[in-house]
């Protein structure tokens, strides 16, 4: 190693703290200004889990599917529009155990005192519409 001139340490240094401080002003300029939708937004506590559980348990298999919805103020709803090709017992079935598997979510968040889940399982029309 070789000994560092004061001058060329200082001259380092100083030019370590402008690209560190140039660096840092553009990086918190607010992504708001260029783009809404990078606004921030926090979700409730019902839209978290709605959007987690949907996340998890959303299915599109071909004689049924789930999604999950939210009714405000304290409930989700586990839908299961099924066809003809499966039995309503079954769509009964995937129903209970997709309401089950939201009650977990919900306790492992701390959430199952004030949260209520539901099922909505019905039979589709003819062609396939609700």
């Amino acid at each position: 190693m070789f000994p560092m001139n004061r001058h060329v340490l200082t001259l380092i240094l100083s030019t370590l703290a402008v690209l560190t401080v140039g660096c840092g002003t553009h990086a918190s300029t607010p992504a708001s200004t260029s783009a809404p939708g990078l606004e921030p937004y926090t979700p409730s506590k019902l839209e978290w889990l709605q959007f987690e559980a949907q996340t998890e348990l959303s299915e599109n298999a071909p004689c049924y599917t789930v999604n999950i919805t939210k009714r405000a103020p304290d409930t989700i709803v586990v839908v299961v529009p099924y066809k003809r090709c499966t039995s309503e017992e079954s769509a009964r079935m995937v129903g209970v155990q997709d309401v089950e598997a939201v009650r977990l979510l919900a306790q492992a968040h701390g959430w199952k005192s004030w949260v209520k889940v539901e099922k909505d399982v019905h039979l589709l029309n003819g062609d396939g519409r609700e």
